[in-house]
């Protein structure tokens, strides 16, 4: 073996020692999570009881629409642990800026 292929193979062997453990590590768990925007949600009730039925279809969160009663909202989001992902606000339309 000579100096040459010597530090080649020290090279090699501390980069693998490097990137070894990226290799054989168990992939993240993504998180991934699911709202509905409310104004799909088909079916009639208060917003508590809609909220119940979104937690039990499985989803995360909802979308509430802008012209919602607030404390309605907030205490439902409360009670059934939904999170809002965001807030629509459908008012815009009638006012396009194009």
């Amino acid at each position: 073996m000579n100096r040459r292929h010597f530090l080649a193979t020290s090279a090699a062997l501390a980069a693998s020692t490097v990137i070894a453990p990226s290799l054989f590590a168990a992939e993240k768990k993504r998180d991934i999570k699911k709202a509905i925007m409310w104004g799909t949600v088909g079916v009639k009730g208060n917003v508590l009881e809609k909220m119940k039925l979104v937690k039990a279809a499985g989803f995360t969160g909802v979308e509430p629409n802008g012209g919602m009663n607030r404390e309605d909202v907030v205490a439902a989001l409360k009670e059934t642990g939904l999170l809002a992902a965001s807030v629509c606000c459908h008012t815009h339309w009638a006012k396009p800026l194009s």
